[in-house]
């Protein structure tokens, strides 16, 4: 009797041993296994990084690194723990800012992967495409229709020269009145005025769709005084030009769509 109490007294000790070796699982979480190196669960960026207005000016496609193009321009703006999401010029909406799992940025309920953050730019992933933000003074959306010196302006067309187009130019801004925009109208997003062979005809390049559905098309260029004629995929498009400088070209027509594009 005292042996067969010694060997049960002998197997609960080696039991409790081998209890107390295992580690218990929480719900919710996920133990470290045993005599292995772990890594930090330390966050890598933090919200005073991204703190400020960030603008979207790149877009590629994470499976192909091929160039997207897009109209619906992202815009967050990040103050302390409050977030304002914009994209394009419909979409407004606010919340919270957060920084979790190491690189995700939580923004009005949105989620993205920060791949890299600098004082000037942010690289966000959305798992489709890689979003290149730039930091800026305020969004471009928020200038429309605030500066009525410079509408003043473009309500007169003005004469430009085709070394004055030459390049490539991309819209970020686009003024119409109300009703005017629909899903049937053709927007430019991208203009490249590449090889001109005389002072009146360019060849080129134009980007532009309906309904968000963007395409590229060669083209041919005229101009004309302050108006330039784009012959593309069977159809002439006629614009006003009202300006063009260095930095930025502006043209459309003032009762449509008014384009304001900068250099690329």
């Amino acid at each position: 009797m005292k042996g067969k109490h010694l060997f049960l007294v002998i197997t609960c000790i080696f039991v409790t041993q081998a209890l107390f070796a295992q580690r218990v699982k929480r719900k919710g979480t996920t133990p470290l296994e045993l005599n292995k190196n772990t890594t930090s669960s330390k966050n890598i960026y933090t919200l005073a990084q991204v703190q400020g207005k960030w603008q979207e000016f790149n877009r590629t496609f994470i499976a192909t690194n091929e160039k997207a193009v897009f109209l619906d321009s992202l815009m967050i703006a990040i103050n302390k723990s409050n977030a304002e999401v914009k994209e394009g010029m419909s979409m407004n909406m606010k919340g919270e800012a957060a920084i979790e799992d190491r690189n995700s940025l939580y923004v009005a309920g949105d989620r993205y992967s920060i791949v890299s953050v600098s004082d000037s730019q942010l690289v966000l992933n959305d798992g489709e495409f890689f979003k290149t933000m730039k930091q800026v003074p305020q969004f471009y959306l928020e200038t429309v229709g605030k500066d009525s010196v410079v509408l003043a302006e473009y309500t007169v067309p003005k004469n430009v020269l085709m070394t004055d187009i030459l390049g490539t130019w991309t819209v970020y801004k686009k003024e119409a009145k109300p009703g005017i925009i629909n899903k049937d109208t053709y927007l430019v997003n991208t203009i490249s005025v590449l090889k001109n062979s005389n002072q009146n005809l360019a060849t080129g390049e134009i980007i532009m769709g309906q309904d968000n559905a963007q395409q590229k098309y060669p083209c041919t260029f005229i101009l004309k005084d302050s108006t330039l004629q784009v012959l593309v995929d069977n159809k002439t498009l006629s614009f006003n030009t009202y300006k063009a400088t260095d930095g930025e070209f502006v043209f459309g027509n003032k009762t449509e769509v008014l384009n304001y594009a900068k250099r690329k």
